[in-house]
């Protein structure tokens, strides 16, 4: 499924709400079944999420490694003054909105308002159930 992301970045479709559904023709075509197969049965008969929640995985594990890295690092000090700007109102982020969103979805907000991860390997646990839990529900 990481070549599906790869795919995706490189043809600057990160944005695209089709995703799903293209990835849901592609593995309809490849069991060859009809398409009023309902979704869910598509994705549990072949033990495959939805490619966006993937993406959404892979946003916050880049976020989380920013937000707990080193504090000297370039990266982190762009951050902080990324974020700063946009909370002013001073720059708008679509990145760093997204980044919110999800954390809202998955009931984590209160990580975006401290900006304070304390582990990064149990935040890609909790973040990677939760997705999966969301995944399955979908």
């Amino acid at each position: 499924m990481s070549h599906f992301i790869v795919w995706f970045w490189g043809l600057g479709l990160w944005k695209c709400w089709c995703w799903t559904q293209f990835q849901l023709k592609y593995l309809k075509m490849l069991v060859k079944c009809k398409s009023c197969i309902p979704n869910v049965m598509v994705f549990g008969e072949l033990c495959v999420y939805p490619i966006e929640l993937a993406i959404k995985f892979r946003m916050l594990n880049f976020w989380c490694s920013i937000v707990t890295g080193k504090q000297s690092k370039v990266s982190c000090i762009l951050y902080k003054l990324m974020f700063r700007m946009h909370n002013d109102g001073v720059l708008h982020s679509n990145w760093l909105l997204s980044i919110q969103r999800v954390l809202k979805e998955l009931g984590m907000s209160h990580l975006w308002l401290s900006q304070n991860v304390y582990s990064y390997s149990s935040f890609n646990n909790i973040v990677k159930r939760y997705l999966q839990d969301t995944g399955k529900v979908k």
